[in-house]
């Protein structure tokens, strides 16, 4: 664990111009230095760094931070793992800090674990007790070199093989409950080995840690109750919902490549990789999630899903589809023919044929609607294309397609659909909009973007208009925090993406005399909290004027509380048929909205 002064000390010392420059043509801009942005094509230099803030910003794709952010997009890299390398080049040495209670126990679970991965492989390298397994894989046509590579492994049969070898190595029944290789009976006998008579493939996280197993099973005359694969359970380390399997080795060529293969099954990802497609990622038994999404867009910006081409296969690439409907995820989907998984195709093929295959993919928004299309009872006719065209845009219009991205992408996505469907871009946008109304549970709010979550989520209300002034303004002037706080406090954040932040920069803002913007940066790992924390920054700079801008949304605020106390009473008169009128209740009522109006007038940058 990097202790926190190390941070500080690495991030005083890096001249993020400097560092930055040696991957950007900085030219100085007045205070500032502009160039061409790295992490998307431009033209026009958007791509500012501030030097005497401490962070950098990206006015087109809205990416921004302190050095460290910039070093992680740039090399696709971990926040320890930017700390280290700066360091290293400034010539700091790294200070480690006592790992605390949840640390420790991240450390004995990933030890027991590494452990077990050992044990496992040394029963499958067994002359005798793995002999029929290596046969196995030598018919799938693994190597011995790529098993070593992987470090598949074997769990013998019966009950408690794993946990008599634990015993011996000075490992307890409670760690081996906690980390998911031994099962806690219902019944009054002792806890029993989890994995058994199975072929082990360990699940190593891109830390190098193992952090958890994955089985098949191998008694081919196994009850049919018995599941093919079984998963660790969910762990502090592990949860296969955000876990792909290989990423530990692929992150660098997925990187490389700027793309991600996905694949289903844990051999086919092996295959893959022994015939040098080593940007292929599987997952765990699980459908794509939107963790998923997150942790590959980390690497690349380019994904392409393999499935079989049955009916599982279709469902799953239409259940990515929506997954991946975000922007700048390019998205596309390779089927293999012949109801063969991509492990056999490639083995009988050869991984040009399957290059091939990624290189013929289609686009995923294409895909959906040739399916779309051809779900159809008459395909042909105008009738069910305009059925399809409504089923396939209320799918875009589920996924917030459009207000989920920036405006200019957002046009380009537009004119792709209008292409697409043969429709004017116009009528395209117009027929979502109305189909957002069927959607359920719709509110007009849209999920903020992954790229861009400092972008405008749909149509705000003033109060959340006036909650992100306030940040704005404490961002540019942390000296304000006690008027803030002696109004609203973190908690009155309910907005996710703002929530968590909220919290933060409270902190930060009342934790020294005077905060460095860098500094609140150093706490954050996560890219996508960056760009915002750096996006409020720079809105509240251009509006400036802090101080009447400030007063505005306090004011905006206090009034919006008193407007849902005075409801609040009002409905608690009326239940309680206290002796006030429905009018003079109403009354009321109007008065305050009257308040608010007048307020929305005096301060027209809070209006919607």
């Amino acid at each position: 664990m990097i202790d926190q002064t190390t941070i500080r000390q690495v991030q005083n010392a890096a001249d993020i111009v400097e560092i930055i420059g040696q991957h950007v043509s900085l030219k100085r801009a007045g205070r500032n230095f502009l160039g061409l942005c790295p992490f998307h094509e431009e033209k026009t230099p958007s791509f500012s760094v501030s030097p005497t803030k401490g962070i950098f910003k990206c006015f087109g794709c809205g990416a921004g931070g302190s050095v460290f952010q910039f070093l992680m997009r740039k090399d696709r890299i971990s926040f320890p793992e930017a700390v280290r390398s700066l360091a290293q080049q400034l010539g700091i040495p790294i200070a480690q800090r006592q790992a605390g209670p949840d640390d420790q126990r991240k450390i004995h679970l990933a030890d027991v674990n590494q452990w077990a991965a050992g044990l496992f492989r040394k029963n499958l390298l067994h002359p005798d007790h793995g002999r029929a397994v290596r046969r196995y894989l030598d018919d799938r046509g693994l190597t011995a070199q790529i098993q070593e590579e992987f470090k598949l492994g074997l769990a013998l049969p019966g009950w408690d093989n794993l946990i008599r070898a634990a015993t011996t190595a000075g490992h307890s029944s409670e760690l081996l409950i906690a980390a998911g290789l031994v099962t806690a009976s219902q019944s009054a006998r002792a806890p029993y080995d989890r994995f058994r008579n199975r072929l082990i493939f360990p699940i190593v996280d891109v830390a190098q840690r193992v952090v958890a197993f994955a089985g098949r099973v191998l008694d081919p005359d196994s009850d049919a109750n018995t599941p093919k694969y079984l998963n660790s359970p969910q762990t502090v380390l592990f949860d296969k919902s955000s876990c792909l399997y290989g990423l530990n080795a692929a992150r660098q060529a997925i990187a490389r490549k700027n793309q991600a293969i996905v694949v289903e099954g844990y051999t086919d990802c092996l295959m893959a990789h022994q015939n040098g497609l080593a940007n292929v990622v599987a997952t765990m038994g699980t459908a794509l999630t939107s963790e998923h999404a997150a942790i590959l867009r980390r690497f690349c910006d380019r994904v392409v899903v393999v499935f079989d081409s049955d009916q599982a296969g279709r469902a799953a690439a239409e259940r990515a589809l929506d997954i991946f409907l975000r922007p700048r995820i390019a998205l596309k989907v390779a089927r293999v023919p012949d109801d063969k998984d991509p492990c056999d195709y490639i083995d009988k093929h050869g991984s040009e044929a399957f290059e091939q295959l990624i290189a013929n993919a289609a686009d995923a928004l294409e895909y959906k609607w040739q399916l779309t299309r051809q779900a159809q009872a008459d395909p042909a006719s105008p009738a069910a294309k305009h059925r399809a065209i409504r089923e396939f845009l209320l799918a875009v219009a589920r996924s917030a397609y459009f207000d989920a991205s920036d405006p200019v992408w957002r046009g380009l996505l537009l004119n792709h659909l209008a292409k697409l469907l043969s429709v004017p871009p116009p009528q395209v946008l117009a027929m979502v909009n109305r189909l957002k109304a069927q959607v359920p549970g719709f509110t007009g709010r849209t999920p903020p973007s992954s790229d861009s979550p400092a972008q405008t989520q749909g149509p705000l209300t003033t109060f959340e208009r006036a909650l992100r002034q306030l940040l704005q303004v404490l961002l540019n002037k942390p000296s304000y925090i006690e008027k803030v706080a002696a109004v609203l406090g973190p908690d009155d954040f309910t907005d996710p993406a703002l929530g968590p932040l909220a919290q933060a920069i409270f902190k930060w803002a009342a934790g020294s005399d005077q905060p460095q913007l860098a500094q609140l940066l150093a706490d954050h790992a996560d890219l996508e909290q960056a760009d915002l924390i750096t996006s409020l920054a720079q809105e509240g700079s251009q509006k400036g004027n802090f101080q009447d801008n400030l007063a505005g949304a306090l004011d905006y605020i206090n009034t919006h509380h008193r407007q849902n106390q005075l409801r609040q009473t009002a409905e608690a008169l009326r239940n309680a048929q206290a002796d006030l009128s429905d009018q003079q209740i109403n009354q009321m009522l109007q008065q305050v909205q009257s308040q608010l109006r007048t307020h929305d007038q005096r301060n027209p940058g809070l209006r919607v």
